[in-house]
């Protein structure tokens, strides 16, 4: 009888002592989540790397600059205003003034000046030319009453006072209009005045953007 009981009790005891250690081997199977939290710290760290790109991608977008401010350059003192009917000393011109003697201009006889204005726009003379250039509909000789613009706002370069001071200058919204090319003279033969200098021409170029950025 008491080797009965005790044959029980063991087999009890022995039950339980295997319950348990199962129990433990599965408790410890935990470690996997471990494994999740490598897994987040991955993908915490593929986000930054990610975040990193973009800013690098958002800052090279900032290279772009505006555009400079006109230099300025007195075009109506240096050059408009300048009279051809005097040579470089002052004196009167004469057909037999050399040329080298004369001077680059846009007054004198038969030019811009503001007596000749009712016969060849626009008058160059008087003071702030600007006023009477910018986005103002030519009314010269050669090309009055066309759409051509002294001073275009919003077509710089395409401003009619610059193309008379280039080679071949045209008129008309078709160019069907020849112009001589400014100062009037410089392109014929025999050359009655000397032609603009790359200065001169750069000046007025500068002058025109000026005008067009402070008015």
């Amino acid at each position: 009888m008491k080797h009965s009981i005790l044959l029980t009790s063991f087999l009890i005891l022995s039950g339980s002592l295997a319950a348990c250690s199962s129990g433990d081997k599965t408790g410890g199977s935990g470690s996997g989540g471990t494994g999740g939290v490598t897994t987040g710290g991955s993908g915490g760290t593929s986000g930054v790397i990610t975040g990193g790109s973009s800013g690098t991608g958002g800052g090279g977008s900032g290279s772009g600059g505006s555009a400079g401010e006109a230099v300025f350059c007195d075009a109506p003192a240096m050059i408009f205003s300048v009279n051809t009917d005097n040579d470089v000393n002052g004196q009167p011109v004469t057909p037999s003034t050399p040329l080298a003697q004369k001077k680059a201009g846009c007054i004198g006889s038969g030019c811009h000046s503001a007596v000749n204005v009712g016969a060849f726009p626009p008058d160059l003379e008087t003071a702030n030319p600007e006023a009477r250039l910018l986005d103002k509909q030519s009314m010269s000789f050669f090309c009055g009453g066309t759409s051509d613009v002294y001073i275009n706002s919003a077509d710089v370069e395409n401003s009619m006072i610059l193309r008379v001071i280039a080679p071949h200058p045209t008129c008309g919204p078709t160019g069907m209009g020849t112009i001589e090319q400014m100062p009037f003279g410089s392109t014929q033969t025999p050359q009655t005045l000397p032609a603009l200098t790359a200065d001169q021409v750069t000046c007025i170029h500068n002058w025109v953007r000026y005008v067009v950025q402070h008015h």
